[in-house]
């Protein structure tokens, strides 16, 4: 690739016109731009011409000292990870050449791409995609990294259908520098921010499990949870539309996972895309329980409102069963009990019945 534009520093050429960074990465063209940079197509020579993908933050970036380095901490911190369903980034260069990353090349379209195309996926399409992507952020999870910038077009579709992760933390931290310097925010991954990631909050895992499940709403509709008007606002103070199918398992977990207060959303990415409660201790174990008192008699609730009527229902039997056993000395002339009051033990099955979780019903008295 030649460099018309006198895009790359003087240097990065050979006598055959050839771009060729390092000595090491010659670029054989370009396969996308936008404002946070451009990204070019390159073989490693290093490594017997491997294909690889050149990201080039913008000048503006690139001229920023302070930029540089919280880009070098992104990159560092994302080199340590690997995972089947993550880009490899393979390294962070900072030259007289310039500054770019480097990281493995996917041969394939984005599920922005693919959205595009199709309008909108199948529950099974959905799960099948996502199954693997939580897989891989809940492994990030697990050792302190957190993606930042989960949207469709960090999504990566490999022609065998494979789904990939790209950009951990790297595009997040330009966009959090361009918008430090320019004072505007992407609108391109404002749809997929949580609401504490708007106030600024410290990055945690729940705020993947917000944008992942605002990725998969969005498969799922057609378009994102909050996409006109005031969507900030949105985000932070009103409640999503229900995606059709409210009543299947993924749609009430993806709902759940785009709660306002982050201990109501699912523990995991694993429980998010599953759809299985988290029953656990804690703020989130205490409202799923709440929650789940009220939906009683809902498919999925913990299914209390059920219970109750059955342990009145049981009552009653053992009230009834109680009278007609005080009753037969009365009928039947046996006179003489067995030693214990048929009245208290016929209580006592009601309550055990009703005793609160957690306590034992008093003992019975020793003879």
């Amino acid at each position: 690739m030649r460099d018309p534009e006198g895009m790359f520093p003087e240097g990065t050429g050979r006598p055959d016109g050839e771009l060729v960074l390092l000595g090491r990465y010659r670029v054989l063209g370009e396969l996308g731009r936008g404002a946070m940079g451009t990204v070019y197509l390159a073989e490693d020579g290093e490594l017997s011409g491997r294909r690889v993908a050149v990201k080039m933050p913008s000048a503006v970036l690139a001229r920023n000292p302070r930029a540089v380095s919280d880009l070098k901490r992104e990159a560092t911190t994302a080199m340590r990870l690997s995972h089947p369903h993550i880009v490899t980034l393979r390294a962070f260069e900072a030259s007289n050449e310039g500054v770019f990353l480097v990281m493995d090349y996917v041969e394939g379209r984005t599920l922005e791409e693919i959205l595009l195309e199709k309008g909108k996926l199948t529950e099974e399409e959905v799960r099948e995609i996502f199954r693997p992507l939580a897989e891989a952020l809940d492994y990030a999870h697990g050792r302190k990294v957190v993606h930042r910038d989960v949207k469709p077009s960090n999504i990566l579709i490999e022609k065998d259908g494979t789904p990939l992760l790209t950009d951990f933390g790297i595009a997040r931290e330009m966009k959090d520098t361009l918008t430090r310097m320019t004072g505007k925010l992407s609108s391109g991954t404002l749809p997929y921010m949580s609401p504490e990631q708007l106030r600024g909050s410290p990055p945690s895992p729940a705020q993947d499990i917000y944008s992942l499940a605002a990725t998969m709403y969005e498969c799922l509709v057609g378009h994102p949870p909050f996409h006109r008007g005031q969507i900030e606002y949105q985000i932070v103070n009103e409640d999503p539309a229900a995606p059709e199918g409210e009543e299947t398992p993924l749609a009430r977990s993806i709902l759940r996972g785009l709660s306002k207060d982050p201990e109501d959303r699912p523990g995991t990415c694993r429980e998010l895309v599953e759809g299985t409660p988290a029953l656990r201790g804690g703020k989130r174990g205490r409202r799923s329980a709440e929650s789940g008192a009220g939906r009683g008699a809902a498919p999925g609730g913990g299914g209390r409102g059920r219970r109750v009527p059955a342990v009145w229902g049981l009552l009653l039997i053992l009230a009834a069963a109680g009278a007609l056993f005080l009753l037969r000395p009365w009928a039947g002339g046996e006179g003489k009990g067995t030693g214990s009051s048929p009245g208290r033990r016929a209580a006592a099955p009601g309550k055990r019945a009703i005793s609160p979780p957690g306590k034992k019903p008093p003992a019975s008295p020793e003879k």
